[in-house]
């Protein structure tokens, strides 16, 4: 965890925007991506080479001569057509390895001037750069030239000024040049793009679920005294009161889910990542030396368990059973209660009384536990009501008729180990069936399977990729690294700020509904990433990293803009560089 918060910190303060000076107008300032423009300017023939200047002509007769003193056969590559091809010589000072020197090279220019009226094209050059290259072995010494670089030129004619579009797909240039001279580069990253997800032929049965019930110690820390686990098959539960300690009762429990017929299975604890898979993970340290278990806790990046993989090596048969223990409420973030009565289940939570239980009293059986002990709000969460709106007193009531009702259902004395596994075991019967019909819906109506995935949002994101993502016609390319962390800049989220406090006239509020989604329905930057020169933001569809001066107050009198300063967004005066 302290390693990724010091990466993290590492990139905030990468990321942090310089507040800059009025008078600052360098424009070396805006450096998130110079450095990658100026290798390219160092070593890349394609911008080395401007516009239509290809160089020096090399007459037919100057290149037969170059041939005489080739190796015979090994100029393969530099065929040439008289009728289409013209070749010229190239000089120029080219970075290789860290190092600078000036070659020579030549540039075949393969060309169409036929005009293209309906793309406003007056010509494309199709252009390959070579290098001679000297191969020696024991027997001989071969010359041939090797090709380098390759593009195509396409020329417009605009107002008088050439125009000439260079792309250059082996390294991802789009350069333009305006009568010989660059004047916008755009380099396209090589990203990878997501793929089609597949759909599911099977509908995946193998799942359980298990729960655990707490009480709270002296030191008032969570103290497991029951857990429970069920499958198909049939449900197992485990009390404390056969144990010498509450991890002992725990690996135990696991020890009786890790069994072939278990093998792959995905086990779910509601809200397991703040509260079950804390438990589980502690016990199974704590218990290392009475198991040879194998474990591995999966992390989300604010370090929160997501999910529980656990391995048992049966040496005998030379094979594994593994178990993955998830967390339901990060899939149906509500109460079980609430996912109770959207599942339609048959069985009701119920209530107990979680405040009466202690380290003592694990096998009390006796009068039954008074009102006091049992956690009001559980009685407002089974009446499906909250605690506001001047109905504490309405809910008083039924909550005193609810403990009637369950006092009246106990059958002589009220015993604490019976009463908390039947409450236990109607905890997983419920999970049991919302996670199965929940499987159900998704599988029916997607062709996917739960069980893949870990949370909601990557539910929702395998069911676009598997059902309706289409990969060739509108493909998503990954942005990671320093592409993410440039965008990532620009997003600044909603700006609520409080203008005026206090009026004493009457005074309207106004509210947008539903800003964000309406936002999201109009176009979105998207495709294949690329850094580009372009200045003239009536050009540009995506993110800009600028130097921007703010109006003064008297010109507006509220800014508008906002930007990062110090890892805080700031609405701005004066004259500051970001990204937008």
């Amino acid at each position: 965890m302290e390693e990724l918060d010091q990466k993290r910190k590492e990139i905030q303060k990468k990321s942090k925007l310089r507040a800059l000076d009025k008078s600052n107008n360098d424009d070396e300032s805006l450096s998130f991506f110079n450095s990658d423009i100026g290798k390219i300017d160092k070593k890349t023939l394609a911008v080395l080479i401007e516009g239509l200047k290809y160089g020096t002509l090399v007459s037919f007769k100057e290149f037969d001569e170059f041939n005489s003193i080739r190796t015979p056969g090994s100029t393969a590559g530099l065929d040439l057509n008289k009728e289409t091809d013209t070749l010229y010589s190239f000089k120029g000072n080219i970075t290789r390895g860290g190092n600078e020197r000036r070659k020579r090279f030549l540039v075949k220019v393969t060309s169409s001037r036929m005009p293209v009226v309906d793309m406003g094209v007056s010509g494309i050059n199709k252009v390959s750069v070579y290098i001679d290259t000297i191969l020696t072995d024991k027997t001989q010494t071969i010359a041939k030239y090797s090709e380098i670089e390759s593009w195509t030129d396409i020329i417009r004619q605009s107002g008088g000024n050439e125009i000439v579009e260079r792309i250059s797909l082996n390294n991802g240039l789009n350069i333009t040049f305006e009568n010989n001279k660059l004047i916008k580069l755009d380099k396209n990253f090589k990203n990878k793009n997501l793929l089609e997800a597949y759909q599911d032929f099977d509908q995946d049965e193998n799942i359980g679920v298990i729960d655990i019930e707490t009480f709270n110690n002296d030191k008032n820390e969570a103290t497991p005294y029951a857990i429970g686990f069920k499958i198909k098959s049939g449900s197992k539960m485990f009390y404390l009161d056969s144990y010498n300690n509450p991890s002992e009762m725990i690996l135990d429990c696991l020890e009786n889910m890790l069994v072939k017929e278990n093998h792959n299975f995905k086990f779910y604890a509601h809200n397991m990542s703040q509260f079950d898979g804390i438990l589980l993970v502690k016990s199974l340290m704590n218990m290392s030396n009475n198991h040879d278990l194998n474990f591995n806790v999966h992390s989300n990046n604010e370090g929160k368990i997501i999910s529980l993989d656990i391995v048992k090596k049966i040496k005998a048969h030379k094979k594994i059973i593994k178990i993955s223990i998830l967390d339901s409420f990060l899939l149906l973030p509500f109460s079980l209660q609430k996912l109770g009565k959207v599942f339609n289940c048959e069985i009701s939570k119920g209530i107990f009384p979680y405040k009466f239980i202690n380290q003592g009293n694990i096998n009390y059986i006796g009068c039954i536990p008074g009102i006091e002990y049992f956690s009001f709000a559980s009685f407002a969460q089974n009446e499906g009501a909250y605690l506001w709106g001047g109905r504490e007193e309405e809910l008083k009531i039924k909550a005193l008729n609810e403990y009637q009702k369950y006092s009246q259902e106990i059958q002589g004395n009220w015993d604490c180990k019976k009463e908390t596994l039947k409450y236990l075991e109607k905890d997983i019967e419920i999970l049991y069936d919302i996670m199965h019909k929940f499987n159900n819906t998704t599988f029916r109506d997607f062709q996917v399977n739960i069980s893949r995935i870990r949370t909601i949002s990557g539910l929702a994101f395998l069911i676009f990729s598997a059902n309706y993502y289409k990969s060739k016609s509108k493909p998503i390319y990954f942005t990671k690294g320093r592409i993410e962390e440039f965008i990532r800049q620009g997003y600044y989220g909603g700006i609520v700020d409080i203008n005026t406090n206090y009026t004493d006239f009457e005074t309207y509020k106004y509210d947008v509904n539903s800003h964000y989604p309406n936002a999201m329905l109009k176009p979105m930057p998207g495709g294949k990433p690329r850094i580009s020169t372009e200045k003239d933001l009536d050009k540009i569809f995506g993110f800009v990293e600028a130097k921007v001066m703010a109006p003064s107050t008297e010109e507006l009198r509220v800014p508008i803009l906002p930007v990062k300063i110090n890892g805080k967004t700031a609405l701005f005066r004066n004259t500051v560089v970001g990204i937008w």
